[in-house]
């Protein structure tokens, strides 16, 4: 199997590390990192995949974590999609990873040194939400109040993570629907009613530097009404 573009550029930029640090006996991740970028030349994908996920959770601060991540990702994505057969486990370990993947390189203040892995691990978090279909029970046995204030926290905490996420490697926040979850959010609160958290949602679509001013749905706040008990 010919490797795909990005692909290549991902093993450009493992052979490019691991020429700056030779010394890999004394560097434990930089010697991991060696022994994947092995095993994926010599075809062994499920071991370089695992490999790298390895690296990648032990070595959060390390520049061989960062590049062992994105070997990673690359490698559940060609064994859940493009080898024969494809092993539909790999989608689900994917779900389980990606989030510890976020809180090891995108969280307090990490982003700020990864932001385009950082974006693309975004991305990743979107299009699993959407392929799962809404993350939202359908029925709650709780008072419509509280659905509504759980949606809402749920909307503007992507929303912000959004914008964040965006912002940081220049891409407009309406690109990636930022406004829609920061809309959503708003409506949410209105509906509980939470007026306070429906002005935080409100705030972050309307604030100039968050890009979101051509939203279509600024037009629509106005219609927004506390829903009356």
């Amino acid at each position: 199997m010919r490797p795909t573009k990005e692909q290549t550029e991902l093993l450009v930029d493992a052979d490019r590390l691991l020429a700056a640090r030779p010394d890999q006996e004394n560097d434990p991740a930089i010697r991991a990192l060696a022994r994947a970028r092995a095993l994926w030349g010599a075809g062994e994908w499920p071991e370089a995949t695992r490999v790298a996920g390895e690296i990648a959770i032990a070595h959060p601060r390390e520049d061989a974590g960062i590049v062992a991540a994105m070997l990673y990702l690359a490698g559940l994505n060609l064994l859940g999609s493009q080898i024969d057969p494809p092993r539909t486990s790999c989608h689900d370990e994917l779900v389980s990873r990606l989030p510890i993947l976020q809180r090891h390189y995108c969280e307090r203040g990490e982003d700020r040194r990864h932001p385009s892995e950082c974006y693309l691990l975004y991305k990743i978090e979107r299009a699993v939400e959407r392929g799962g279909g809404c993350t939202l029970p359908e029925k709650l046995d709780v008072p419509p109040s509280v659905a509504y204030a759980r949606a809402g926290e749920w909307y503007l905490a992507r929303a912000v993570q959004c914008v964040e996420a965006t912002r940081l490697v220049r891409v407009s926040p309406l690109a990636e629907h930022c406004d829609d979850l920061a809309f959503y959010a708003v409506r949410a609160f209105m509906n509980v009613p939470d007026e306070t958290r429906a002005g935080e949602a409100r705030a972050l679509l309307l604030e100039p530097g968050n890009g979101m001013l051509k939203s279509p749905h600024i037009a629509e706040l106005p219609t927004l009404a506390p829903r009356r008990p």
